[in-house]
């Protein structure tokens, strides 16, 4: 394979909460009745502080996260970001979660969203096959209980790869983050420092992306509308 991307693979994680984060949203799906929690996005700011949107399902007072907020050190700030009438989205503010850290160190992404379910986070993450291990190596040292659930080998089975490596780099991100959702959960600007790119540099890149992914979509539907 010429560009190295025969090894990669996408790995499902249950990393444990441990009481000691203050992790309002572990704390929350400890408790009963159970609420449904996903992890929407997440945001790193300066120095060890971070923003994540959590929608929680279920309604009532019982899956009401504001009253976890006393002695929480890892939530230090909730915000109510809106409500249906099946589930509410929350934002915390507070110090990075050190499973995030470890992410971060590693430039690897969740892929979003993903569940946080008694107490664990359930995340599904992509990447070669010494980043997976690198990663599960890392969350283990500082949480031993994490386990893999799942994995999934991407082999290509000796054919040319559509995208370069640096571009499969920038579309594994892109996709994570929400690039290209509906509506985007990020913008071209935190893209670009997310991946420490410039931005119009990174702007192409997405465009060659783009245009390879949406030939190889033209290609394979013509070859269904002809057969």
């Amino acid at each position: 394979m010429k560009d190295g991307l025969a090894d990669s693979m996408v790995c499902r994680l249950r990393v444990p909460i441990p009481a000691e984060y203050g992790c309002v949203f572990g704390n929350l799906s400890l408790r009963e009745p159970r609420p449904k929690v996903q992890v929407m996005a997440v945001m790193i700011l300066e120095g060890d502080q971070m923003v994540e949107d959590v929608r929680v399902g279920g309604g009532g007072s019982r899956s009401d996260p504001f009253p976890l907020l006393d002695g929480s050190r890892h939530t230090q700030k909730l915000e109510l970001l809106g409500s249906t009438p099946g589930s509410t989205v929350y934002r915390s503010s507070g110090k990075i979660c050190p499973v995030i850290s470890v992410f971060r160190k590693l430039g690897l992404l969740p892929n979003y969203p993903f569940s946080i379910e008694n107490g664990a986070y359930n995340i599904l993450v992509t990447g070669t096959h010494d980043q997976i291990r690198d990663l599960y190596s890392a969350l283990r040292e500082i949480l031993p209980a994490t386990t893999i659930t799942g994995i999934h080998h991407m082999a290509i089975d000796g054919k040319e790869a559509l995208l370069t490596p640096h571009q499969f780099e920038v579309f594994r991100v892109a996709m994570s983050s929400g690039y290209w959702d509906i509506p985007r959960r990020t913008n071209l600007t935190a893209l670009a420092h997310l991946l420490n790119r410039a931005k119009s540099t990174l702007s192409e890149t997405l465009a060659q992306i783009e245009s390879k992914l949406l030939h190889e979509v033209k290609d394979l539907y013509l070859r269904e509308m002809l057969f």
